[in-house]
């Protein structure tokens, strides 16, 4: 799968994640999915965090990932990088794997993960 495609409608995103639909809360967090062709609804979680030491790679979530076929996006300062090839997610661990570059403080690091 690559990067989500963005479209926009009444000034509001829609954000095709493969056969998922996201559209922001009223917080603006892309909190629920409806599937397409019939599919239920999946929950989904956005985690932010700011790096606080130069090389950090283990971030918490605040809830734990669905596992083994779940949906993960990670953005590291805007720009998507790759499930198990850039970063992992288990439970409630996301590790940076350190590949293309070790982060820095203050880089902002932002998972958007499914739960269920």
């Amino acid at each position: 799968m690559g990067r989500p495609v963005i479209r926009t409608a009444l000034d509001l995103p829609i954000i095709d994640l493969g056969g998922f639909y996201a559209s922001p809360n009223a917080e603006g967090a892309l909190a629920e999915i409806g599937g397409g062709g019939g599919g239920g609804g999946a929950a989904f979680a956005e985690n932010e965090f700011v790096a606080i030491s130069n090389g950090q790679t283990i971030f918490t979530l605040s809830v734990a990932f669905l596992g083994v076929g779940g949906l993960a996006i990670l953005h590291v300062n805007g720009v998507v990088y790759a499930k198990d090839t850039d970063f992992t997610i288990s439970g409630t661990t996301l590790t940076w794997l350190n590949n293309l570059f070790a982060l820095e403080i203050g880089d902002c690091v932002t998972c958007f993960f499914q739960t269920s």
